[in-house]
Order: structure tokens, then sequence, then C-alpha cells
């Protein structure tokens, strides 16, 4: 841009100017804008006619008795959540310069890796008092969109969409397997193939969801298609239909353990159980601020902890004692 177009979000006020607008379009209203930003709301009409007048073009038009943003206003919405990013990353560097670690973490998780996550953050904030700590616990292809738009800090997946370059930590693994509710007449049956479990009706995550892709990929390798008999948004949805009877689900193992009353039994069938590393991402061109990396290195070796702890720790149950140990000596492998 050249240098005389660019002086105009120089001038005096353009910020003040610039978060009224963002809130404003953001909340739908000049009055809930005002009361957000503790204004009245003469003063909020004054910053958004400066801003107009800075502008050159109108950002609102009435329609009726309401006002709606105009192509120019969406544009100019959208480039200040890009500004909120990038003055974002100036306080973490300007932050980082001073020896700082507080203020905001933001994390992107996947549904499998969210136990681990909190059990991690349950150490990490202890130790790190003056952190907020915000957490959005999505599928694999809503990760991979808050990835592209630079949403968060840190990405902790087991599989992310795309083919966006991107820097990896991992952490842990856990293993997939196929569950079904103990009083399943199927439990009795043995070694089973994929095709044999095709038959049964199905539980599984929603469309984006990496364990979905996985699973289906399971079943087509084997030439044959599941009867998917509901679709869940979350694992812990998924764990509570298996235990009602609902159908057969592909779960971590740990979920087993999670199980207070036993009712989940996994299956000896073909190709399972499947291991899936947990990992921390982040882009290749984002530098994380030291906040990210203090709590990537924590991640690390809490990872490792609990997975000691998980071992010393086993349930009585020997069956139980078994999966349980078999998981988590795959952590960190």
């Amino acid at each position: 841009m050249p240098a005389s177009r660019l002086r105009r979000y120089y001038r005096n006020g353009m910020m003040p100017q610039l978060a009224v607008f963002e809130a404003s379009v953001r909340l739908g209203s000049f009055t809930l804008a005002a009361r957000e930003l503790h204004l009245a709301q003469p003063t909020v009409s004054t910053l958004i006619r400066k801003l107009t007048d800075a502008i050159g073009q109108p950002l609102f038009e009435r329609n009726g008795t309401r006002m709606q943003v105009t192509p120019v206003g969406q544009a100019l919405y959208e480039g200040c959540d890009e500004i909120r990013r990038a003055l974002t990353r100036v306080d973490e560097r300007m932050a980082d310069l001073q020896g700082e670690r507080g203020g905001v973490l933001r994390l992107s998780v996947g549904t499998p890796a969210s136990d681990l996550v909190l059990r991690l953050l349950q150490g990490f904030v202890a130790r790190e008092p003056d952190v907020e700590v915000v957490v959005e616990v999505r599928n694999s292809a809503a990760i991979g969109h808050r990835m592209a738009a630079d949403e968060d800090d840190l990405y902790i997946v087991a599989t992310l969409p795309g083919d966006r370059e991107i820097v990896r930590q991992r952490i842990a693994s856990t293993s997939l397997v196929v569950v079904a509710h103990r009083d399943h007449p199927i439990v009795d049956e043995g070694p089973l193939t994929m095709e044999r479990v095709a038959r049964e009706p199905l539980l599984l995550r929603e469309r984006g969801s990496a364990t979905r892709a996985l699973v289906c990929d399971c079943f087509s390798a084997n030439d044959c298609r599941p009867r998917i008999r509901m679709e869940l948004s979350t694992n812990e949805a998924v764990s509570q239909a298996a235990r009602a009877g609902l159908g057969l689900a592909v779960l971590p193992r740990d979920t087993l353990e999670a199980d207070a009353n036993a009712s989940l039994v996994a299956l000896d069938v073909e190709g399972f159980p499947i291991e899936r590393a947990c990992q921390i991402v982040y882009p290749v061109d984002r530098q994380p601020s030291a906040l990210a990396r203090a709590f990537m290195d924590y991640a690390r070796d809490g990872a490792e902890s609990l997975a000691r702890r998980a071992v010393a720790q086993r349930p009585s149950s020997p069956r139980r004692q078994q999966a349980q140990g078999d998981e988590w000596r795959h952590a960190l492998r």
C-alpha cells in the first residue's frame, strides 16, 4: 500500500474507532457496543462517523429500521480481526523480551486429546497462576479451519487435515479399539473380521472427525460398509450410547478405564487396536510465544509423568490392569 494511503490509518484516534466499529458489527448494535466498551452512545456515533470519513466510503447502510454493514464495512471488519491477531503477536514478543509469561494461552484441542490436555492444564496453571487459558474442543476439520485463520496459539490433535506446513511435538499416543456392551452377543464370538463388525449397528463420530474418517477407511480397506446407527459429536456421547447398548463403537482404550461399571468391553477385531499419536502442532511460519513454549515443555514432561502415575495406580481388575498398562506403555514411544 502506498504510504500516502496508509497514513489515514495512522491518524489520531484510529484504534478507538476500529474498536467501536468491530464491537458494533460483532454485536449488531451501536447500543450494545457502547455498553460493552463503557462509552456513551453519542461517543460511539461520533467515532463511527470519524472512521467513515477516514475510510472515505460508507461502512453501514440502513435497511428499514436496521443498520447493516456494507461490503466495504465487512472487509474492514475482517481486517479488524487481523489487526487484533497482529497486535497480540506484538504484545507476546514484547512480553518475551521482558521475560514475562503471563497472559492468555489459546488452545484448540481435538476431542480424543481433551482429557489428557485438561489433566496437563491442571498442573500447568498451578505452576503459572497468572495465566488465563482458553480451550476450544473441536473435531479435526474445525481445528484445521481455526489454524488457517490463526485463531489459537497451539493445536493439540491426533490428525490434522490439510497440507499446511507445521511443526509437531508428540506428547503421547492412544489406542483405538472396537467396543461393545458387555452383554452384547458379539463379545463371546472370539476374533472378529471387519466384515463381521460391519453387520452390527455402529455408533460414529460426526463428519469432520478424524476418528470417523479413520474408521470409515478401515471398512473401505476391507471392502465393506458400516451400518451407521447414530452420529454423535463427542467421544463421551459415543461412549454413553455404547454403554446403553445402542451399538458397537470405536473409542480410545482409556475410555474403558473411565467406565466405572465396566460395562464396555474391547473386542478382538482384525486391524485393531490402532495407534494414534497425540501431538502439539503449530504453523511453521508462526513463532510461538514464551507462554506457548512453556506449555509445550510442560506437556512433554507432564505426559510422561501421567504415564508413570497411571501404571503405578493400576486398578485391581487384571483385565483392566492389562488394558491400562498397554495404553500407557505407548506414551512417548
